[in-house]
């Protein structure tokens, strides 16, 4: 399997190709720039590689939640690739790629609780089990809530994303005994890839283009204006 995965959702610009057993990874932290970056990072990822575009057996990209404009530009960017092509296009959960990012240093299996900064003073978070399997739906929600999540399971829990230090400190302070693991570049670009290579293994191709995961209305744009 040869899989272009793009994340834009939060705080990075980043490509991952699948190709076998390899993962060729690059990656730009960035609060914005998305647009004029990803197509050179995604040619520059394929040229690596040695391979041309057409070369895909699918595309993936981060779904959301995560910030409207870089969510527009990765979507627009992976259904444009996948129209070109002819390729399936799968939609991660952002929270999820984070879950399954997080398997490689959660030895001990623990619980994950994965957050992102929403940038309006809370922040998305979600519940998983250390496979990647959701006990929980995504919400948005503030910080000093999100032991509320843990449903009264004082057992150990890793926390991967935004802030994670200070949710960390919040979670022990109600009882919780938390690991923070603390978000980079890569992380969520190699969630997608993994989350993506999952569902083709399992035999799905998907016929429609993803859409984006909102968790409430964007907070600029004719969303905003009929609230």
């Amino acid at each position: 399997m040869k899989l272009l995965a793009i994340d834009t959702a939060a705080a990075a610009c980043a490509v991952a190709l699948v190709r076998g057993e390899e993962l060729t990874v690059r990656a730009q932290s960035m609060a914005r720039g998305h647009a004029e970056a990803l197509v050179p990072m995604m040619k520059a990822a394929m040229a690596e590689a040695g391979l041309v575009f057409a070369a895909l057996d699918a595309v993936a990209v981060s779904a959301g939640p995560g910030g409207f404009t870089g969510l527009r530009i990765g979507l627009a960017a992976a259904r444009g690739l996948a129209l070109a092509t002819n390729r399936p296009c799968f939609g991660i959960p952002t929270l999820l790629a984070l879950a399954l990012a997080s398997r490689a240093v959660n030895r001990r299996r623990r619980p994950v609780l994965a957050v992102l900064d929403s940038k309006r003073g809370d922040v998305y978070a979600q519940l998983f089990m250390a496979d990647g399997t959701p006990r929980g739906d995504a919400q948005a929600m503030a910080v000093s809530h999100l032991a509320t999540l843990l449903a009264g399971d004082t057992g150990d829990v890793m926390v991967i994303g935004d802030g994670v230090a200070e949710i960390a400190a919040v979670l022990r302070g109600a009882g919780v005994a938390a690991w923070p693991v603390e978000l980079a570049a890569d992380t969520l670009v190699r969630g997608v890839a993994a989350g993506a290579a999952q569902r083709w293994q399992a035999g799905e191709r998907p016929t429609t283009p993803p859409s984006p995961v909102y968790l409430r209305p964007p907070a600029t744009g004719p969303a905003a204006r009929q609230r």
